[in-house]
């Protein structure tokens, strides 16, 4: 990792005071500063040791092949270490999470051209022993649900339509916890599966503290290992973008494409209304949106990567710009 001045970071101060929880683990109890300030992004030194930060060596892939002329890179850096949904910090009312709200709000309005271009998450590793007594069932409803709502939450924020991606945890940790890292790596992917914009990334064979460098820390990735797994993160978020750049560019043409073979069960019925809130039905999905009129299968995956929403709450979908507006099908 080399410093420039086209990367920045926004920080807070915070201070992090190790107590005992009533089972017997260590609970990590926090309390930050409303004040945030912004600084070169630089990798953090303790005891003259250089520890990575993933965010950095994401935001040297984006400075060598997306950012354009005359930009800078922000990174609205909100992780804490040792952190997690059981403790009680990244919940919807907890502290860690508006911290993160209220950090990303600030960094959105102190320019109007200022955009959130991804989420670089990863985050789990304690909630598969917090609490230890929890049942695998429980524990994987529980971050699920939690996990969904943090996503949604933020993107209320930031845009419906940033990628946010997050990631597995080191094999030992998997070792140590099989069943209680099954439950939360399992909830991960499905709420990745579920949600658009969203990518897991496995990451057994990547080299840990322990491994590197001796000692016992099995829980974090090495230095080498958090700069591969950047990119990683990285190459889902370009993924990501250049799907949404060609469907956008198909939309935008009005390009016309050979129907499959055999049309999908979720296939759009010919529609000609022309109102601007036409209620479209897909499935069990339903989406309110102006409508433009294509042709084909560009106009099939924009709607079906639009509708993610339940039909029992129809009002509350946002479609950003042009990319999923393009979703009647007219054969």
């Amino acid at each position: 990792w080399v410093e420039r001045p086209e990367i920045l970071m926004m920080k807070g101060d915070y201070n992090a005071v190790v107590t005992k929880a009533v089972y017997g683990n260590d609970y990590l109890s926090i309390s930050y500063s409303d004040e945030y300030y912004i600084e070169r992004a630089k990798e953090r030194v303790c005891d003259d040791t250089v520890r990575a930060v993933l965010a950095l060596p994401f935001a040297e892939e984006y400075f060598n092949n997306d950012l354009e002329k005359d930009r800078k890179i922000l990174i609205i850096h909100c992780a804490v270490g040792g952190t997690g949904f059981a403790k009680g910090h990244w919940g919807l009312k907890d502290g860690l999470y508006q911290r993160l709200l209220k950090m990303s709000k600030q960094a959105l309005e102190m320019n109007k051209e200022n955009r959130v271009v991804a989420v670089v998450w990863h985050q789990g590793e304690h909630d598969a022993f917090e609490p230890p007594e929890m049942e695998k069932q429980e524990r994987h409803d529980t971050y699920k649900k939690n996990l969904t709502a943090l996503v949604k939450g933020v993107r209320e924020v930031i845009g419906e339509k940033v990628p946010f991606i997050t990631a597995g945890f080191t094999k030992y940790w998997v070792k140590d916890y099989p069943e209680q890292c099954d439950a939360v790596l399992t909830a991960t992917k499905e709420v990745c599966a579920e949600l658009n914009d969203m990518a897991f990334i496995e990451t057994e064979d990547l080299s840990t503290n322990s491994e590197v460098v001796g000692g016992d820390d099995s829980v974090h990735f090495s230095r080498q290992g958090i700069y591969e797994l950047a990119k990683r993160y990285y190459n889902e978020y370009k993924k990501s973008v250049t799907a949404e750049e060609k469907l956008t560019e198909q939309i935008e043409k009005g390009e016309e494409e050979p129907l499959p073979e055999e049309e999908p069960e979720t296939i759009i019925e010919s529609l000609t209304a022309t109102e601007p809130s036409t209620t479209l039905k897909i499935g069990e999905t339903v989406l309110l949106t102006n409508m433009y009129k294509i042709k084909g299968t560009a106009a099939l995956s924009a709607a079906q990567r639009a509708c993610t929403y339940e039909s029992s709450n129809p009002d509350v979908v946002k479609i950003a710009g042009k990319r999923a507006e393009a979703i009647a099908h007219t054969p």
